[in-house]
């Protein structure tokens, strides 16, 4: 099935995951809802407790998305930025979870595009029962939503919206903390 020529295409999808009743599980939610706030006409966003596979069409017709979860990865600095590509591998999750490369292995063998995507972790310790972050973890989300912030600011400056996507290896470079510093230097952030 590929997608219908009328259908409209968005440039940018953000999708945040994640359980807000969890502490710092939610995350992904946050940053999401804040990009939402700011950018409501220049993006689409996705959010829930999980990727679904229901979200495969949404996805197909973007060019980039990110896909923001919280990481419990202790190699993660804060939050880290790393190129997707789509895979059918379900081994590390088992049958009943979904991951974002599996999205996109749907999107490419369903509707023929899988749009450039990049997974934006952030630093969790904290994932008891309640509300509020880490205070890790709440400067990752500012830091994170920053630098998400500074992607889509370029595209709306940039001739074709070209500049959205990060500067990354597809799938074997990340962007962490430092290299964040790095960018926020060169970019005029709102």
């Amino acid at each position: 099935m590929r997608l219908h020529p009328k259908f409209p295409r968005r440039r940018v999808v953000v999708v945040g995951w994640g359980n807000s009743l969890r502490r710092d599980d939610g995350a992904g939610l946050q940053v999401v809802e804040r990009l939402k706030v700011r950018w409501t006409r220049r993006l689409r966003t996705l959010l829930g407790a999980q990727p679904l596979p229901e979200w495969a069409c949404g996805l197909a017709r973007a060019d980039v998305v990110y896909f923001v979860d919280a990481s419990t990865d202790p190699t993660v600095p804060g939050f880290r930025v790393t190129g997707l590509e789509p895979t059918g591998d379900r081994t590390r999750r088992g049958p009943h979870h979904l991951g974002p490369a599996e999205l996109l292995a749907f999107c490419q063998a369903l509707y023929g595009h899988a749009p450039k995507a990049y997974l934006v972790e952030i630093a969790a310790s904290d994932l008891r029962i309640g509300r509020g972050f880490s205070s890790r973890t709440t400067a990752a989300v500012a830091r994170a939503t920053r630098w998400l912030s500074a992607r889509l600011a370029r595209s709306k400056s940039s001739r074709h919206g070209t500049l959205l996507a990060p500067s990354l290896s597809r799938g074997t470079e990340s962007l962490s903390e430092e290299l964040y510093a790095r960018s926020r230097s060169h970019a005029r952030l709102p």
